[in-house]
């Protein structure tokens, strides 16, 4: 497999032949979450981290902010847990059977999206970027909340056939408020823009269920 084959099927809308998405899989098992320097969302300041006070314009490397958001946003981490354990507890999901693997282009960049279910009923969603050979997303949400907009679908999801896990949903308040901040400030580095497109697909997600309620 090369990164380049994958490239060019994700880029052309296609199917990623079965052995390539095995090795694709193996390669994202090992890759590491980003650190570039990602602004803290609005909903953190004030809050403390590693001893430090949250305020506007505090910068933290994206694996930090993922965990944070994880932990004080989502409550979907508990509070404590290490960057260490969150990357373990994405890679671990990379690998489970019963997962969906996705791709699609967002801010022009190849994509691959990997979601595996969890004993709560939960998902667990990695996010990898083939042009920075890094994870840029990891969270857990409901199977209610797993929609994304023009992916191709490279490998079904086990786990739709489990109805306890397809009616679970959470509505992530916090999200709204991320993307009007990201809309009043549209430009930063790649990093902060496939930040702020993943946060965007969520927040579409998150409010159609809302307003479903």
């Amino acid at each position: 497999m090369t990164l380049e084959n994958v490239r060019l099927f994700i880029e052309n809308k296609q199917s990623i032949p079965r052995e390539q998405i095995e090795s694709l899989i193996s390669h994202i098992h090992q890759v590491p979450f980003a650190t570039d320097l990602l602004e803290v969302d609005t909903q953190l300041w004030g809050s403390f981290w590693h001893f430090d006070v949250i305020s506007p314009g505090y910068t933290l490397p994206a694996s930090e902010l993922a965990l944070l958001r994880a932990m004080r946003l989502d409550h979907t981490w508990a509070e404590g847990t290490t960057i260490e354990q969150f990357q373990k507890d994405l890679h671990h999901a990379v690998i489970q059977p019963e997962a969906g693997i996705w791709s699609c282009s967002i801010v022009e960049q190849p994509c691959v999206i990997i979601a595996a279910p969890e004993p709560s009923g939960l998902i667990t969603v990695v996010w990898y970027c083939l042009s920075t050979h890094k994870l840029h997303a990891g969270y857990r949400t409901g199977v209610a909340n797993l929609l994304l907009p023009d992916a191709i679908e490279q490998c079904p999801p086990a786990f739709f056939n489990h109805s306890p896990q397809k009616e679970t949903k959470i509505i992530h308040h916090w999200l709204d408020d991320e993307i009007y901040h990201n809309d009043n400030n549209p430009t930063g580095s790649l990093a902060t823009q496939l930040d702020a497109e993943i946060v965007r697909i969520r927040a579409l997600t998150s409010s159609t269920l809302s307003q479903a309620r």
